[in-house]
């Protein structure tokens, strides 16, 4: 039977100084955003440079480790892959793309009192400035000025 162990080998169990930085550098969605942005520049660089090392002939140009295969009589044999940038990419676009919206909708109820209050404030335009095209009305309000 094979054994095999898969890379990178990640912390189950954080600890206390990672919690403590995580909540310092995500609280809000708008810091989320910025991440996100972030981390898109990133794997955008990274991409571009692992062209670079390929045009330029590097055939280990940004091969990460996968995996250690153990055989049954101990030998072990390590594989490597390149990191598929289009699929990171491509995720990280759709994350921000979610996040985007939620945004959005937490504007919505904000957007909508704003529309009701210009609402209100051109019909009370409106109102007035049909009080001062009728004669009666213009009257009435050069007697009360």
């Amino acid at each position: 039977m094979n054994k095999i162990i898969q890379f990178p080998v990640q912390k189950t169990v954080p600890c206390l100084e990672e919690v403590e930085e995580c909540k310092e550098l995500l609280g809000t969605l708008d810091e989320e955003l910025i991440l996100a942005r972030l981390r898109l520049c990133r794997a955008l660089k990274q991409e571009q440079e692992e062209i670079k090392a390929k045009e330029e002939g590097d055939p280990s140009a940004q091969l990460v480790l996968a995996e250690i295969r153990i055989s049954e009589t101990g030998r072990q044999t390590a594989i490597y892959r390149s990191i598929d940038w289009f699929d990171v990419i491509d995720r990280l676009i759709g994350r921000i793309g979610d996040l985007e919206l939620q945004r959005a909708k937490m504007k919505i109820p904000e957007i909508r009192q704003m529309h009701i209050d210009l609402r209100s404030q051109l019909e009370r335009l409106a109102r007035g400035q049909d009080a001062l095209e009728k004669p009666e009305e213009r009257s009435r309000f050069a007697q009360s000025g």
